[in-house]
C-alpha cells in the first residue's frame, strides 16, 4: 500500500482537508472544553462518527476508581481485542471508535473492548497507563472467561498505540509471560521528545504539526521532561513482545515513530509487519469512505486472523 502514488480519492481528500485546516492555528490554541464538546458533537477535524447501538458499557474497578469500557460483542468470538482510543491523551472517547471496532467484531470475530482512560492534562502521566493496565489485568485474570474468549489481542490509534505498547510492557513484566497474541498499532506516538520526522514536519496542520505534537506530549507528561524515558516506549526493553502490525500514512509526522519502533521490535526478537499507506495523513482510519481505510482494515484483519 505504500508503493507508488496515493489513490485519486486520497489525493482529493488531502487537498480538501489541507484547505479546510489552512487557517487552523493548531490544537494548542483552542480551549479544551470547547474542543472536547466539538468532537463529541461530531464536529472535530474528521467530522461525524457512527454510534453502534448494540455496544454496551461496563465498569471495571481500577486502583484509582471506576473505569468505563465499551464492548462490542462478536457473534462467534474467538478472542477479545483490547482497544485504546486516540486523541493525544487529551481528547477522545471509546464510542468515537465504534465503527472501527465493529469491523473487527464482524470480520475478525473479535469482541472489542475500548477503554475510557483518564485524560490529560487533568490526569497526567501515569493516570492513563495505569487505567489501561488495570483493565488489561482484569481482562487477563477474569474478563476473558466471562467474554468467552480464548485469545487476547491489543491495539490502539495514535496515543492509543502508545498506551497499547505501555500496557504490553506492564503485562509482560507482571505475568512473566506475554498474555496477548498480537498487537495492532496504528500511527503511534512513541517518542515524546519527538522523532526526526516529527521535528522536521513544521507548521503544516494535517492535522498535526510539530508544535501541536509538543503540546500533546506536554499535557500528558504533566511537568516531566519530555526526554524522560518512562514516557516513551521507543526506549523500552522490547523483548518478549507479541507479533505486531504497524500502520502509518506516508503524510504523517509520526512516520519515523512507526518505523523506528518496528525496527526496535524486530531487533528485540519480535515479529513486525510494517504497513506504510501511500498518501495517508495522521488519523486517516477515521475517514470511513477512503479506499486506503478499507484496504488497511482488511490487512489488519488478515494479520490478526493469522496471529
Amino acid at each position: 500500500m505504500g508503493d507508488g502514488a496515493a489513490p485519486a480519492d486520497v489525493v482529493e481528500f488531502n487537498r480538501r482537508f489541507a484547505q479546510r485546516l489552512s487557517s487552523f492555528r493548531g490544537i494548542h490554541t483552542t480551549h479544551l472544553d470547547d474542543e472536547r464538546a466539538r468532537r463529541e458533537a461530531g464536529e472535530g477535524v474528521f467530522g461525524e462518527y457512527r454510534i453502534v447501538q448494540t455496544a454496551r458499557e461496563q465498569v471495571i474497578n481500577g486502583r484509582s476508581g471506576d473505569i468505563s469500557v465499551r464492548i462490542i460483542e462478536a457473534k462467534e468470538p474467538r478472542g477479545v481485542y483490547l482497544h485504546f482510543h486516540g486523541g493525544g491523551w487529551v481528547f477522545g472517547a471509546a464510542h468515537h471508535y465504534d465503527e472501527q471496532n465493529l469491523f473487527l467484531a464482524e470480520n475478525c470475530n473479535l469482541t472489542t473492548m475500548s477503554v475510557n482512560y483518564r485524560l490529560a492534562p487533568e490526569n497526567p502521566f501515569p493516570a492513563a497507563p495505569d487505567d489501561c493496565e488495570d483493565v488489561a489485568c482484569w481482562l487477563i485474570e477474569e474478563g476473558a472467561q466471562s467474554l468467552n474468549a480464548e485469545r487476547l489481542y491489543i491495539g490502539g490509534d495514535s496515543a492509543g498505540a502508545h498506551l497499547a505498547v505501555m500496557t504490553l510492557l506492564k503485562a509482560r513484566d507482571r505475568y512473566r509471560r506475554m498474555p496477548f497474541s498480537a498487537a495492532n498499532l496504528l500511527y503511534g506516538f512513541y517518542d515524546l521528545a519527538l522523532s526526526p520526522s516529527a521535528r522536521a514536519w513544521g507548521e503544516l496542520n494535517l492535522p498535526l504539526s510539530t508544535e501541536s505534537l509538543e503540546w500533546y506530549a506536554q499535557q500528558f507528561a504533566g511537568g516531566r521532561p519530555l526526554s524522560d524515558k518512562a514516557l516513551s516506549p521507543i526506549h523500552a526493553d522490547l523483548t518478549g513482545m507479541p507479533p505486531a502490525i504497524f500502520t502509518v500514512g506516508t503524510l504523517d509526522p509520526l512516520l519515523d515513530d512507526t518505523f523506528l519502533m518496528a525496527g526496535r521490535w524486530i531487533s528485540a526478537g519480535g515479529r513486525a509487519s510494517i504497513l506504510p499507506v501511500a498518501g495517508g495523513v495522521h488519523g486517516f482510519m477515521q475517514v470511513n469512505d477512503l479506499s486506503i481505510t478499507s484496504q488497511t482494515q482488511r490487512a489488519v484483519c488478515e494479520f490478526l486472523n493469522h496471529s
